[in-house]
């Protein structure tokens, strides 16, 4: 069920910013969950509310509900 080099969950395209490694950033009810190129789950930045985020470098920035905030990643 990939599309465009990104896989899908059930009829659940999955999308979002992709890292140098290949790994998926997509929001969550419990934050932004980094995945596999095949849609598995590989780690959770627990930061609930998450709404967007964009790279910059080695940050990731997420805005929620409430805040902005900012996750320096191991890239």
């Amino acid at each position: 069920l990939a599309h465009r080099g990104h896989p899908a969950v059930g009829d659940q395209q999955l999308g979002g910013p992709v890292d140098a490694a290949g790994r998926i950033y997509v929001s969550a009810p419990d934050g932004v969950r980094i995945l596999d190129d095949r849609g598995r789950k590989l780690d959770l930045i627990p930061v609930p509310g998450a709404v967007n985020f964009t790279f910059a470098g080695d940050t990731l920035y997420i805005t929620a509900d409430t805040a902005i905030w900012a996750a320096g990643l191991d890239l």
